[in-house]
């Protein structure tokens, strides 16, 4: 399992999404994760369109207010 681990973080990122972003997402998860050479930040998801466009522009990914589109 460790090789498989290996593979990924010397191939390429982790690509991951966001639901939800709130207070806990910018204040804490996305700069952290944002900092991390393994990880790219892919999309993010709130139902909330004020703090989605917020986010999304600051880190430049589409947003979804629904997350089944």
């Amino acid at each position: 399992m460790s090789s498989k681990v290996e593979y990924l973080s010397k191939e390429s990122p982790i690509r991951f999404a966001i639901v939800g972003a709130g207070g806990v997402a910018q204040v804490f998860h996305l700069p952290l994760l944002s900092t991390l050479e393994d990880a790219q930040l892919v999309a993010v998801c709130d139902i909330e369109e004020y703090k989605l466009s917020q986010v999304a522009r600051k880190y430049e990914v589409p947003g979804y207010v629904d997350i089944e589109n």
